[in-house]
């Protein structure tokens, strides 16, 4: 597990690859797109809006996907579509609320809730990933 590789500050200053589980990955952004179908933001869709779409019907092998926690549930997201000549690429913020819930219930004593069944970023970050040389975005 890497949380057990880092302190939270050495952690969070180094980029980790999603390595497997990119369906899982792929999985959660699609519900989050279905969210903002159902409750459009004003500037809906972005352009942004469109990657993550465009991310999610994409097959994993061209799909690159980019981690770095910044927060007890805060990550940044670097997201690249691997096209024949070229690559398209957007980043974004994510802010793992299923996690953020899980957490609240230990508080609570409560450990048989259906949120401790649902895959969320962190389980990706600290099961999947790989720590990133010299990453840069580009």
């Amino acid at each position: 597990m890497l949380q057990a590789l880092f302190t939270d500050s050495e952690q969070s200053s180094f980029w980790y690859e999603l390595v497997f589980r990119k369906e899982d990955f792929l999985h959660i952004i699609n519900v989050l797109n279905r969210y903002y179908d159902m409750y459009p933001p004003k500037n809906h869709p972005s352009d942004s809006h469109r990657f993550r779409e465009d991310l999610t019907k994409t097959p994993v092998n061209s799909i690159r996907i980019f981690l770095k926690k910044f927060g007890d549930y805060e990550f940044l997201i670097s997201a690249e579509i691997l096209e024949s000549d070229s690559k398209r690429m957007d980043s974004w913020i994510h802010v793992d609320g299923i996690k953020q819930e899980r957490h609240d219930l230990e508080n609570k004593g409560v450990y048989d809730h259906p949120v401790f069944e649902i895959v969320c970023l962190t389980d990706l970050y600290e099961d999947s990933c790989v720590k990133v040389k010299n990453y840069k975005k580009k």
